[in-house]
C-alpha cells in the first residue's frame, strides 16, 4: 500500500448566502449585503451556481467600476468553483480582501457591509488551504476570527498538522471539542486523525480515526472521508481486512469533496493480487473522480494517473501505463486535502516512471532478440532513449528519497511520510539509491519500528539490498525469512521477495530452490520475473512443425529464457505456446492464429510475442478490456459535461451550506 495519507473530511464551505452567525445579530443584516443592483445580481448568479454568467455580469463592473471589491469577489468565486482556475481566483479574492479593507478596515463596523467581507475571507482560507498556501490560510482563518463569530476554530488545525505544527494542531483540537457544536467537533476528530498520522504514532492515529469513523456510523448522509481514514489507520496497524471493510463502507456514502475510497479499494486489490477486482475498481474510481467538481481535478489527477499506472504495471501493460507516469511526474496535485506532502507524490511519480520505462525497455529487448536484425535496430534506438529517459526518472526519484525521514517512512510499511507507493514496489529503491543506502536504512527503520509484524517487510527490501550487494547467501536467507513472515494477503510482495529469493539461489548455485522460487513468483507476480531482469530455465519442446521449430528457436534466443537449463518446460506448437512448471502444471499459454496473407516467419515471431505477453503477466484476459477505460480518457469530458448537467456541484456545495448552517443553528441553541 502507499504511504499513508490522509483526507480532510470537511473544508470550510463556499460561503454564498451563509446565515447569520452567532454573536452578529445586534449588526443591522439589511446594510451586510449593501451593493449596487448589478454587484448583487452577481452575487445571486453565483448563489445559483451560474457562474459563466455571473463572471460577465462581474467583468462587465469592472470595466466601469475596478475597484469594485464585490465583482473581484463574484470572479474569484466563479474562476474557482466554475472553472477550477485556482491561480485566477486567488489573485480576484485577494484582491477583493484589500479593497473592502481599504475602504471599510479589518474590522468594519456593525453599518459596514461586513458579509462581503467574512465570505472573501472564509473562501480566500477555503482556496489557499485547496493550494497549499498553508500560512496564508491561517492568516485568513485568525482574521476572520478577530471579527465574527462563532470562530473556526478546527479548521486551523489542518494546516498547522501539514506545517507541522503538532502540539499546536492539537491544543485547537482540544479547544474546538469544547464548543459543544457538531461540526467543530467533526473536523476536529478529523484533523486529529491526521495529526496523530503524520507524527508518526501508528496507534493513536488508530484510535483518533476510528473514533471519528465511529461518530458518524448512523449517519448515513456523510461518513466518507472519516471511513475512507479509518482504513488508512488500520493499513497503519498492517490490519488489511479491516481496511477494507472501511473502505468499502466509505463507497457506499455520498462522495466528499476530497479523497476517493474506490482508489482506496485499487490499491489495496492490488497489494493483495486481486487483479479483476482491481481493475473494476479503477473504472469506479474514475466515475466517482467525475461525479465531484471540475475545481477539484488539480487535487487528484496525478494521484489518479498514478493509481491507474500501478494497475497497468501489475498487469503486465508498462506500454500503457507511459504516458500516465509521466503526466503524473510532470503535473503534480495541490495537496491542500489531504495530509501527505508534495514530495512524497513525486518521488512516487519519479518511481514508477522510472519503473515503466525499464519494463519497456526490457519488453523491446525481448523483441530485439527475436525479430531480426533490422527491426532490431529500431528496437535498439528505442531502448536506449527509455534507458536514458529511466536514469533521468531514477534521479529525480533518488534526490527526493535523500531525505532521510521519508527515506525510513517509506520503508516502514503503511507509514506515514514516505513516498506514495505501495509495499511491493519498495525495492525499486535499491537500484535507485544502491544497495549499501537501503541496508543501512533498513537498520534504521528496524530500530525505530515499534509494530511487530513489520519485521516481514523491512526483511523484504533487506533481501533485495543484499543481492544487489553481491551477498546471494544472506539474500536467500533473509528472503526465506521475509516470505514465511508475510501475511497471505501480501501477495504482490510475497512474488517479488520469490523472485528474488530465486535470483539468489541461482547465485549460490542451487537449482532445485531457483525453480522453488520462481514457480511462486510466477503464482503471485509473474511481472516481477520480468521486472527484474531474469530468465526461466526450461527445456523447449517443439512439434515438429514447421512453424514450431521457427518459433521455439526464436524462443531459444530470448533474455527471459535460458533454453536448455532443465526445470520448466516450453512447449511450442505452430500456433501455441505453454509455460508449465516442474511438476507440470501450465502456468501459462499463448495462442494465436494465422491471419490472409501472413508468413510463417511473421506467425512465429507474432506467437513468440504473445508468449512473452502472457508468461510474465497475470492470469487476467484483459482483452476485452479498453485500456482507455483504466486510464480514464474514455468519455471523461462527456461525463463531466454531464455531471455538471446534473448539478453535482450544486448538490456538493448545497451540502456544505447546510452543515454550516446546522452548525450555526445548533451552536444558537445551545446559547
Amino acid at each position: 500500500m502507499r504511504a499513508r495519507f490522509l483526507t480532510l473530511a470537511v473544508l470550510l464551505t463556499p460561503s454564498l448566502a451563509w446565515p447569520q452567525a452567532d454573536g452578529e445579530a445586534d449588526r443591522d443584516d439589511t446594510k451586510s449585503r449593501a451593493g449596487t443592483a448589478e454587484e448583487l445580481e452577481a452575487y445571486n448568479l453565483a448563489k445559483q451556481d451560474r457562474y459563466v454568467k455571473a463572471r460577465e455580469v462581474a467583468e462587465r463592473i469592472l470595466r466601469r467600476s475596478p475597484r469594485s471589491f464585490a465583482a473581484h469577489y463574484v470572479v474569484g468565486v466563479a474562476h474557482y468553483f466554475g472553472e477550477g482556475n485556482l491561480p485566477r481566483a486567488l489573485w480576484y479574492l485577494r484582491e477583493a480582501r484589500a479593497l473592502f479593507e481599504r475602504r471599510h478596515g479589518a474590522d468594519p463596523g456593525a453599518d459596514a457591509p461586513w458579509r462581503w467581507h467574512s465570505d472573501i475571507l472564509v473562501d480566500l482560507a477555503d482556496l489557499c488551504g485547496d493550494m497549499d498556501l498553508l500560512a496564508e490560510k491561517l492568516e485568513a482563518l485568525d482574521a476572520h476570527d478577530r471579527v465574527y463569530r462563532p470562530p473556526l476554530l478546527a479548521e486551523h488545525a489542518w494546516p498547522l498538522m501539514k506545517l507541522g505544527r503538532y502540539e499546536e494542531a492539537r491544543a485547537v483540537v482540544g479547544a474546538a471539542l469544547t464548543t459543544g457544536r457538531p461540526r467543530q467537533r467533526k473536523v476536529a476528530l478529523t484533523a486529529l486523525c491526521a495529526i496523530e498520522s503524520e507524527a508518526g504514532k501508528r496507534a493513536e492515529s488508530y484510535q483518533a480515526c476510528r473514533q471519528a469513523a465511529e461518530e458518524v456510523r448512523g449517519q448515513r448522509t456523510e461518513g466518507a472521508a472519516e471511513f475512507s481514514n479509518a482504513g488508512e489507520a488500520a493499513l497503519g496497524m498492517l490490519r488489511l481486512d479491516e481496511a477494507e471493510r472501511d473502505f468499502l463502507e466509505a463507497s457506499r456514502r455520498p462522495p466528499t469533496l476530497y479523497g476517493n475510497p474506490y482508489a482506496k479499494l485499487v490499491e489495496l486489490y492490488l497489494r493483495e493480487g486481486r487483479v479483476a477486482e482491481a481493475v473494476k475498481g479503477m473504472k469506479d474510481a474514475h466515475a466517482h473522480r467525475r461525479r465531484k467538481p471540475a475545481y477539484l481535478d488539480q487535487l487528484s489527477q496525478a494521484e489518479t494517473d498514478a493509481l491507474a499506472s500501478l494497475l497497468l504495471l501489475a498487469v503486465g501493460r508498462a506500454a500503457e501505463a507511459l504516458p500516465l507516469t509521466r503526466r503524473a511526474l510532470e503535473r503534480p496535485d495541490r495537496r491542500g486535502g489531504i495530509s501527505s506532502q508534495r514530495e512524497q507524490a513525486e518521488a512516487a511519480a519519479a518511481i514508477l516512471d522510472r519503473m515503466a520505462r525499464n519494463e519497456v525497455a526490457l519488453r523491446l529487448a525481448e523483441e530485439r532478440a527475436t525479430h531480426g536484425a533490422w527491426p532490431a535496430f529500431g528496437r535498439l534506438w528505442a531502448e536506449a532513449r527509455l534507458l536514458v529517459e529511466a536514469w533521468s526518472s531514477g534521479r529525480r526519484a533518488a534526490v527526493l528519497m535523500a531525505d532521510r525521514r521519508r527515506l525510513l517512512a517509506t520503508l516502514r510499511p503503511s507509514f506515514s511520510g514516505g513516498a506514495d507507493v505501495p509495499v511491493w514496489v519498495n525495492g525499486e529503491l535499491v537500484s535507485i539509491l544502491g544497495p549499501g543506502v537501503v541496508e543501512q536504512a533498513v537498520r534504521e527503520a528496524r530500530a525505530a519500528e515499534t509494530l511487530a509484524e513489520a519485521g516481514p517487510y523491512l526483511d523484504a527490501v533487506e533481501a533485495e539490498a543484499a543481492l544487489g550487494g553481491g551477498k546471494p547467501q544472506q539474500a536467500l536467507a533473509v528472503a526465506e525469512r521475509a516470505l514465511a513472515g508475510l501475511p497471505p494477503a501480501e501477495v504482490l510482495l510475497a512474488g517479488r521477495v520469490a523472485a528474488v529469493a530465486a535470483d539468489a539461489a541461482r547465485r549460490v548455485g542451487d537449482p532445485r530452490r531457483e525453480l522453488h522460487y520462481l514457480d511462486q513468483a510466477l503464482q503471485k507476480d509473474p511481472t516481477s520475473v520480468r521486472r527484474l531482469g531474469l530468465a526461466l530455465p526450461v527445456t523447449v519442446r517443439e512439434d515438429g512443425s514447421d512453424g514450431a521449430r521457427r518459433a521455439a528457436a526464436l524462443l531459444r534466443r530470448s533474455p527471459r529464457f535460458r533454453a536448455g537449463a532443465g526445470g520448466m518446460v516450453l512447449t511450442v506448437g505452430a500456433t501455441s505456446a505453454c509455460l508449465h512448471s516442474v511438476g507440470g502444471t501450465v502456468l501459462q499459454c499463448a495462442h494465436v492464429q494465422s491471419r490472409a496473407g501472413e508468413d510463417a516467419a511473421a506467425l512465429a515471431r507474432r506467437l513468440v510475442d504473445e508468449a512473452h505477453a502472457h508468461a510474465f503477466a497475470p492470469r487476467i484476459d484483459l482483452s476485452q478490456t479498453d485500456a482507455r477505460s483504466l486510464d480514464g480518457s474514455t468519455g471523461v469530458g462527456d461525463a463531466r459535461a454531464s455531471d455538471r448537467a446534473r448539478s453535482v456541484l450544486e448538490d456538493l456545495k448545497g451540502q456544505r451550506r447546510q452543515e454550516r448552517s446546522l452548525d450555526i443553528e445548533l451552536n444558537d441553541e445551545l446559547d
